[in-house]
């Protein structure tokens, strides 16, 4: 009974894992649709590469639009700002109470479309 329990939990944390990976569907996330735009997401981290959940985050754009959002228990963000904003004029930064913007790292792949743009934050301890 102990390795059908064991088993059991691995393939929950498997799907939680999965379900993780910034751009991945997320439990209560919003559905990805063109008229949305690209969907801006990625995951907020100490500098242990521990997930940082409730962090604030901000997408902000050159005209002045922007975004607040709080990460979840997994790190995890994830919205939209509108298809007729360029994903280029869109600034990231993260922020949480005790701590301070150590990095943030934009992920990009060549002839990767535009529909989803991953930024990653790190925080430090102050």
């Amino acid at each position: 009974m102990t390795d059908l329990i064991r088993n059991a939990a691995l393939a929950v944390a498997l799907a939680v894992a999965a379900a993780a990976f910034a751009g991945g569907p997320e439990y209560g996330g919003p559905d990805d649709t063109e008229s949305a735009g690209p969907a801006y997401f990625g995951f907020v981290w100490d500098q242990r590469g521990s997930p940082m959940s409730d962090a604030r985050v901000l997408l902000r754009t050159k005209s002045g639009k922007s975004v607040e959002l709080k990460t979840n228990v997994l790190g995890l963000y994830r919205s939209h700002l509108g298809k007729e904003i360029r994903p280029e004029d869109v600034e990231v930064s993260c922020e949480k109470p005790g701590y301070k913007q150590a990095r943030v790292k934009r992920r990009t792949s060549a002839g990767l479309s535009t529909s989803t743009v991953e930024t990653d934050c790190t925080l430090q301890k102050m």
